[in-house]
């Protein structure tokens, strides 16, 4: 673990990118009993993923015909994700909890408006989320059949990104960032074309959950109409164990040495912001915000190879996950 503790908070210890160890019993009886049935409730999972996973590549195909139809090609596509995607879900026994942040508590609604609902979300909005994991991109597709985009720290500052649909989501969050992108197009022409959802994961690489990253700059050039939702992401250490070991295991097949890239400068690391990790997956969709909201104080003025975090949105991100900054 050397190469992260580059990485490391001083002060707290945190390392947002190592991941969660997997401890198993100490007593032996116990150890070998938790690895035998394990062994057969994943291959009983995966009898039951197979076909499910078959389907879903298969309706992907026809939902590249069917959304070029208005409005019934967006209503089977919807209907479709949430049936198998559910399913998926249901199998894997991942439970979902939302909880909605009480935006009047934390002096981001005025006295006499409503706070938003988690359903409230449409298309053209844009979904602002931390990333830990593939099953990120299995919960998102679950709720709200969306554009995903991923960003690159090259192209960041020309509002570039890349997009993906749900199969091309599922294999870029198991692979590296984004060293260049292949398709790039402006964020503003993607909100502007989909009748979607758009899901941006501004962190630019996958962390373990316990801190969040510096957000690349691909948010400051949003046209004042749209609509920012933020959704804070969290994860019981037994889901979080698996979905690491998924993605590293991805990793190390899909391993390329000409593509790594090391960053020697310790100066460019801004430390991490730590959040709460009590148990539970929560998805705590906060509130609604434009994108001309004020700037706010501040953050520690350490720099990250990953860019500035935009002003409009340091604060907002902060009072919705709880996070604070390290000391």
């Amino acid at each position: 673990m050397e190469k992260y503790s580059r990485w490391s908070d001083l002060t707290t210890g945190i390392n947002p990118f190592v991941p969660p160890p997997h401890q198993l019993p100490a007593n032996a009886i116990l150890r070998w009993t938790q690895v035998f049935f394990g062994g057969i409730l994943a291959l009983l999972r995966w009898i039951l993923l197979f076909p499910l996973v078959l389907g879903l590549v298969l309706l992907s195909a026809v939902h590249t015909i069917l959304d070029h139809v208005p409005f019934l090609g967006r209503v089977i596509h919807r209907a479709t994700d949430w049936i198998v995607l559910g399913l998926i879900l249901v199998v894997t026994t991942i439970f979902i909890k939302d909880e909605a942040a009480n935006a009047r508590r934390l002096g981001l609604l005025t006295p006499g408006t409503k706070p938003p609902a988690l359903g409230g979300i449409k298309a053209g909005d844009v979904i602002v989320a931390n990333h830990s994991s593939v099953l990120d991109i299995l919960y998102f597709g679950f709720r709200y059949s969306p554009v995903f985009v991923f960003p690159c720290a090259s192209d960041a500052s020309k509002n570039l990104v890349q997009t993906f649909g749900l199969l091309g989501a599922f294999a870029q969050a198991m692979a590296p960032p984004l060293t260049s992108l292949t398709r790039p197009v402006k964020l503003q022409d993607v909100l502007r074309r989909t009748s979607s959802p758009v899901v941006v994961f501004p962190e630019g690489t996958r962390s373990n959950g316990k801190a969040v990253l510096t957000f690349l700059p691909i948010l400051d050039s949003l046209p004042p109409p749209t609509r920012v939702h933020l959704v804070a992401i969290r994860y019981y250490e037994l889901v979080l164990i698996l979905a690491s070991m998924l993605c590293t295991s991805w990793s190390i097949y899909r391993h390329r040495p000409s593509l790594g890239i090391v960053d020697t400068n310790p100066k460019r690391f801004r430390q991490p912001i730590h959040a709460d990790r009590r148990g539970g997956i929560s998805f705590a969709a906060c509130f609604h915000m434009r994108t001309t909201l004020s700037k706010s104080r501040r953050w520690p003025r350490n720099s990250c190879p990953r860019g500035p975090l935009p002003s409009n949105y340091r604060r907002c991100w902060r009072r919705c996950c709880a996070p604070r900054p390290c000391t």
